[in-house]
């Protein structure tokens, strides 16, 4: 494929992709609610096969390498166990605390292991799951961090949207996945667009563009405010939509760009590894603040309203959001007079955690726009 191509292909792949995530709530919460979630997996299996076999039947290779290489088995691994083990740690250090020694000792192997794939790829040689040539590439490197720290305003965005109108707005499954749409529809839109935006402005003014897109969505969402309704979260929506159709497409052609043809193939796998490690790893760091944040904040606000519940209780009162049989049990012994304050406090402390973990996202989406600003794209398009 030419490369001046390369902005419309992507486009057109993301825009797929974006489609496909558009989709997928609706039809996730609509088999959630009339049948099981259970079935968000099943359906999932007929998807992947027949995805296998167009890709096994009609994806040819443009170039096939007369030179055999290894597969980076043990970089692999110890990438894999690192990554693992930190996300493990910051997923249970709210409920184990963060000095139990099982989270101390997974935080130790994680870095360890991270320290050791350093030295893994270094001898590896051309055989490196990360050669040396592209990890001394800055401007492909830069990409691959901006995108991992971009990505978790979206991840945390399809986690927590969609909790948050159920939770705080009574939005049943389906409704809630349908809630999402003016999100993904401008993400799958501009994907489709940005090709032609490219042409007219430039890889960096649609980049940065679409970075800084993201940090205003993000930070919308930090400032919800006790008694919103749903038409307060569709800027944000909107706009976090638009600022990844924007950046994420072009992002990866400037990436790929930035190398040889040759290395096309790795490129796009590595910003993919660092649109899902940074992605999950920035939604393990929300989650965690988010839990703590929503604890904390509730604790205080039962102790000041005079209810004074043990840790069992205090994580049952959590529950009450969810309808949990622990919660409905809690109400039961607490006694009902007081289970709309409870209910009340619960969900003040639900919005706060939010509200704290998107601040944080869009602190770190700030961090992938400078890199954006100063790193990706090549220079600002002058005008004629």
């Amino acid at each position: 494929m030419p490369r001046n191509k390369a902005a419309l292909a992507g486009g057109l792949i993301i825009g797929a992709a974006g489609l496909g995530q558009a989709i997928g709530p609706v039809v996730g919460g609509t088999l959630t609610q009339y049948l099981s979630w259970r079935w968000i997996q099943y359906i999932n299996i007929p998807i992947a096969v027949s995805a296998m076999g167009i890709a096994w039947w009609q994806v040819k290779e443009s170039h096939v390498s007369s030179i055999r290489k290894r597969i980076d088995i043990p970089g692999i691994i110890a990438l894999s166990l690192g990554l693992v083990l930190l996300l493990f740690a910051l997923d249970q250090a709210n409920s184990w605390g963060w000095t139990d020694w099982r989270i101390l000792l997974s935080f130790a192997i994680s870095a360890l292991s991270i320290i050791l794939f350093v030295f893994i790829e270094r001898a590896a040689g051309d055989n490196a799951l990360i050669p040396s040539e592209i990890i001394q590439n800055k401007k492909f490197i830069s990409s691959c961090v901006a995108v991992s720290l971009i990505m978790p305003t979206f991840f945390v965005s399809l986690l927590y949207l969609p909790q948050l109108m159920q939770k705080l707005l009574n939005f049943s499954v389906m409704s809630a996945g349908l809630g999402l749409l003016p999100m993904m529809i401008f993400y799958a839109s501009f994907s489709f667009l940005q090709s032609r935006l490219n042409e007219k402005l430039g890889a960096k003014a649609i980049i940065s563009l679409g970075a800084l897109c993201v940090v205003v969505g993000a930070f919308l969402f930090s400032r919800v405010t006790s008694g919103f309704t749903y038409q307060s979260l569709i800027p944000g929506m909107v706009v976090i939509g638009l600022g990844m159709g924007l950046f994420l497409s072009s992002n990866v052609t400037a990436g790929v760009s930035s190398l040889d043809p040759s290395r096309a193939s790795l490129a796009g796998g590595l910003l993919f590894m660092f649109q899902i490690a940074g992605g999950a790893l920035g939604l393990g760091l929300t989650t965690t603040l988010f839990v703590s944040s929503s604890r904390g904040v509730l604790e205080s606000d039962l102790a000041d309203a005079g209810l004074h519940l043990s840790g069992e209780e205090l994580n049952m009162a959590e529950g009450l959001l969810s309808g949990t049989e622990s919660s409905i049990s809690l109400l039961n012994q607490i006694g009902y007079e007081n289970a709309d304050k409870i209910i009340s406090l619960a969900s003040d402390a639900f919005l706060s955690g939010i509200k704290s973990g998107f601040l944080l996202d869009s602190l770190l989406a700030i961090v992938g726009f400078v890199i954006v600003a100063m790193y990706v794209g090549g220079k600002l398009r002058s005008k004629n």
